[in-house]
C-alpha cells in the first residue's frame, strides 16, 4: 500500500468503515479469529498455540472494551489522535458492524465465546451497550427506521444490515420489537421503491436508493434469520 493505506471490504465508505487500521469492525473480527484458533488448534495437537490464541482473544477483547465512551458507544477507529494519524471522521463515528464479528463463534462451534456469562461477557456487554447507544435516529438509523451502517455515511449494504440484525437479536439478545420491525419495513420499502425495483435485489443502498451491487446474490445473508425464534411470528 505504498503511498496509500489498507482498506476494508467497505471500500466505498468513509474512514469509519473504509479504514482498516485500528477499525473496531476488524478488531472484533480479529477477536473472533483468535477464538476460532483457540478452539481448533488443540484438536490438531497444537495445545500451546491454542493457549496463546486464547490469551490473544482475551487481550483483544479487553482492548476493545477499554475504548467504550461514557454513553457506551465504541468509536469506529480505536486510536487516539497522533502526529502520524491525526483525528478523522472515524474517531468520532459509530458503526453498526462493530458487532459483525460475533456471528463467527456462534456458527463455528464456539457458542461458549458468545455466552453472556462466559469468558468474554465483558465484550458482549460492551457491544450490547454500543448498539443500544447507536441504534437511534440521527446516529445509526435513518429517519425511516432503516439501519445506517455508519453514523457518518449514508452508504449501506442490505446484506451487512441483515447480518448485523441477526447478531443484534440472536447473540446480543435485543428483542424483535417495534424498532426492529420498523427497520425491516424500511429495508423492504427500499427494495420496492420504483427507482430500485428494476434490479430486483440491490445490495448497495445510499439513503435507500440503489447505487451498486445490483442483481446481487448477497441478500441470501438473510437466511440467518431462519435460525431465530421470534415470539408471535408464525412460520
Amino acid at each position: 500500500v505504498r503511498g496509500g493505506a489498507e482498506i476494508t471490504t467497505y471500500d466505498s465508505l468513509d474512514t469509519s468503515l473504509g479504514q482498516a487500521r485500528s477499525n473496531v469492525y476488524l478488531a472484533v473480527k480479529t477477536w473472533a479469529a483468535y477464538v476460532g484458533l483457540a478452539h481448533w488448534l488443540p484438536q490438531i495437537g497444537f495445545d500451546r498455540a491454542g493457549q496463546q490464541a486464547h490469551e490473544q482473544a482475551r487481550r483483544c477483547a479487553a482492548t476493545i472494551v477499554a475504548f467504550a465512551k461514557e454513553d457506551g458507544a465504541l468509536p469506529a477507529i480505536l486510536e487516539a489522535p497522533s502526529k502520524e494519524h491525526p483525528s478523522s471522521a472515524g474517531s468520532a463515528a459509530q458503526i453498526v458492524p462493530a458487532v459483525e464479528g460475533l456471528v463467527f463463534p456462534r456458527w463455528m462451534g464456539c457458542p461458549e465465546a458468545v455466552d453472556p456469562g462466559g469468558t468474554f461477557s465483558g465484550l458482549l456487554a460492551a457491544l450490547r451497550r454500543h448498539v443500544d447507544a447507536i441504534l437511534k435516529p440521527g446516529i445509526c438509523l435513518f429517519d425511516d427506521g432503516g439501519y445506517k451502517l455508519s453514523s457518518t455515511s449514508d452508504n449501506s449494504w442490505l446484506s451487512k444490515i441483515f447480518l448485523c440484525q441477526h447478531v443484534v437479536r440472536a447473540v446480543l439478545g435485543r428483542p424483535h420489537d417495534a424498532l426492529d420491525r420498523r427497520a425491516d419495513q424500511a429495508h423492504a420499502n427500499w427494495l420496492r421503491d420504483p427507482r430500485n425495483t428494476y434490479w430486483c435485489f440491490s445490495d448497495q443502498m445510499v439513503a435507500g436508493i440503489a447505487r451498486g451491487s445490483r442483481y446481487y446474490p448477497r441478500g441470501v445473508t438473510a437466511v440467518l434469520w431462519l435460525d431465530e425464534t421470534w415470539p408471535g411470528l408464525s412460520a
